[in-house]
């Protein structure tokens, strides 16, 4: 397979860590040491969502079957959901984990589960 840039989407200031498309591969996450979880539209590349709340380092986003909710995992030791296409985008949970540094998210193909 021949792979080439179709295209270079700009929104973080620093390293990008993680990307994922979503599941219908209409739009792409990616996370950063700029603290911010970032959703583009594939289409036009267009920033659609710019989410905040992390403290430090993002390392993981993963995108829920339904393709309506993100996690994202951090250095800050937390596991945060989002809802990047409410108006407006927001987080909907918080998951405090006790061992130190996230670096990883799934959830399960049903969606049912979240692990990290």
């Amino acid at each position: 397979m021949e792979c080439q840039c179709v295209a270079v989407l700009h929104g973080h200031r620093y390293n990008v860590y993680d990307c994922a498309f979503s599941p219908g591969g209409s739009h792409v996450a990616a996370v950063s040491s700029d603290k911010t979880v970032q959703v583009w539209r594939t289409s036009d590349g267009e920033n659609v969502a710019v989410l905040r709340g992390h403290t430090t380092y993002v390392y993981a986003v993963a995108w829920a079957q339904d393709g309506r909710i993100l996690a994202s995992a951090s250095q800050d030791t937390t596991v945060r959901t989002w809802e990047p296409f409410s108006q407006p985008p927001r987080c909907t949970r918080i998951f405090a984990m006790a061992m130190g540094t996230v670096a990883s998210c799934a959830f399960s193909p049903d969606g049912m589960w979240l692990v990290a």
